[in-house]
């Protein structure tokens, strides 16, 4: 078995990236049981906006795995590169969306009157 750097180095990001959306979230958590409700709303804004972040991530890792499938090495057959290749982009087109009505929502937290 071969051990790539590269894709040690890559999983490794995802790991840590994962780690750290979880601190932040946790660390919003924590801060919005003891704050005053102008602080609370804003902190609930601040954590959207953070879904709202890792929506994107997945809608870009999912389209750039679709231009993977689309334009990557001849392993796998034409039928099957199409197949992987729409289910990535809808993939990407879903997460894209859902990232988008976050965005929204915490808009809409910062904008209501506190």
């Amino acid at each position: 078995m071969e051990f790539d750097a590269s894709k040690i180095a890559l999983a490794a990001v995802f790991v840590i990236g994962g780690r750290l959306a979880i601190a932040y979230l946790g660390r919003l958590d924590k801060r919005g049981a003891t704050s005053p409700a102008a602080e609370r709303a804003a902190i609930a804004a601040s954590r959207r906006r953070a879904h709202g972040h890792l929506w994107l991530l997945g809608s870009l890792l999912a389209g750039l795995l679709a231009l993977i499938f689309m334009l990557g090495p001849d392993r796998l057959s034409a039928a099957a590169r199409i197949g992987l290749f729409l289910v990535s982009a809808t993939t990407a087109w879903l997460c894209g969306r859902r990232a988008a009505r976050v965005y929204g929502d915490a808009r809409r937290l910062n904008a209501e009157p506190r």
